[in-house]
């Protein structure tokens, strides 16, 4: 339509028979023209953060536990030239680039394409059931200033492989592929392993191997605590017996691009926890309406001790992309929330068969639904898989 319009807009007209000159009128006063005041100048985008001693041994770190060559001497060399390194370099490249070739890339098209008008809306993505999982979120909404995930599993540290002893260096590694290979295989993260394999070294770790393996170098690690009025603050413990953090942001960025934050918090949502823990509902409002995004995620919101998260999540989005793992259906009111649906639903795998959502089926039957060219979530075969886009109206 723009096009035709420009068309038109620059075509010659026909050129009408001359008419009679029509009598002079008299001069018209003059009008002084008063100058428009000048517009304030455009403000200079913050100076991208130089890398530092810190930076440079996160990413680092992060990088060599991806598999990745770490651009560093010393142990990072010593690491990379090691059998067993080469090894899991070599297998980590493998699964990931069959997740790339077969769900990130397809993933990154569909959202480019479809998710293009609703990412303006906001720049803070609320991934709550997400775990450690850093690579969604930030793959489908990448110009988002801020990502906020939330679990059940400790946070941890950040690991800085200069600072583990040799003799601890292969199992950091094994436990980091036994955690990440599977969720490339299946696109989440099964809870039996989180639970299993990060009560001792949390999801940081996870989380920013995830981001260097897509190329971002890790700015600064910080780890947090939750006030009262629901603001977030650096962590304050000290000694052994200090309460561990409950949360974390990384600062990431992309060589020659401004940093970007990924917060994680360690937070139970059901109803025994979160209404007399109001400090997190607080932050979480105090959110610019953000996109929420659920993916994997137990069916937890269709249980009714999920109540209170439910209407947060209602309360406070401006858009919901999940599966039908997420929100039921029937929560979203049609008068509130204009519905787009991708893929196919055919009823949730066997475990979860009895949160079949009858009216969802009815909404994906006939042409009720687009394509969705990769396969996610639970049914994780392209062709079975489905997502559906909620944007407030």
């Amino acid at each position: 339509m723009v096009l035709l319009f420009a068309a038109a807009c620059n075509a010659v007209p026909p050129q009408p028979p001359p008419k009679t000159p029509a009598p002079p009128r008299p001069p018209a006063a003059t009008v002084e023209r008063v100058a428009e005041p000048a517009l304030p100048p455009v403000p200079a985008p913050p100076a991208i953060p130089e890398e530092n001693d810190r930076s440079r041994s996160l990413t680092r770190s992060a990088r060599l536990l991806a598999g990745l060559d770490a651009e560093g001497e010393g142990v990072y060399a010593d690491v990379q030239k090691q059998k067993w390194f080469k090894t899991y370099a070599k297998e980590m490249a493998a699964a990931w680039d069959v997740h790339e070739r077969e769900r990130l890339a397809p993933a990154r098209t569909w959202a480019d394409e479809t998710l293009a008008d609703v990412r303006s809306r906001t720049r803070v993505v609320f991934y709550p059931f997400g775990g450690p999982d850093s690579l969604y979120p930030v793959n489908l909404f990448p110009e988002s200033r801020s990502y906020v995930l939330v679990g059940l599993e400790p946070v941890g540290r950040p690991p800085q492989i200069e600072q583990l002893e040799r003799r601890d260096l292969q199992d950091e590694f094994k436990q980091i592929g036994a955690s990440i290979k599977p969720m490339l295989r299946l696109s989440f993260f099964r809870t039996e392993d989180m639970q299993r394999r990060l009560t001792e070294k949390g999801v940081l770790p996870l989380l920013i191997v995830l981001l260097a393996r897509e190329g971002h170098r890790i700015q600064e690690v910080d780890l947090l605590d939750i006030q009262q009025d629901g603001t977030a603050s650096p962590w304050s413990g000290v000694g052994d017996g200090a309460a561990p953090p409950k949360g974390a942001r990384v600062i990431f960025l992309r060589p020659g691009q401004q940093p970007q934050h990924l917060f994680y918090f360690q937070q139970n949502l059901s109803d025994d926890v979160l209404p007399a823990q109001p400090a997190f509902a607080a932050m979480i409002r105090a959110l610019d309406p953000p996109t929420t995004y659920l993916k994997a995620a137990s069916y937890l919101l269709h249980k009714p001790q999920f109540a209170a998260i439910r209407e947060l999540i209602l309360e406070r989005s401006a858009v919901v992309l999940q599966d039908d793992s997420g929100m039921p259906y029937g929560f979203f009111d049609r008068e509130r929330w204009e519905a787009r649906f991708f893929g196919a639903y055919s009823g949730p795998i066997q475990i979860f068969a009895q949160y079949r959502q009858r009216d969802l089926a009815d909404s994906y039957g006939g042409d009720g639904a687009s394509a969705l060219p990769f396969g996610i979530g639970y049914k994780f075969k392209r062709g079975q898989s489905n997502m559906m886009l909620f944007v407030r109206k």
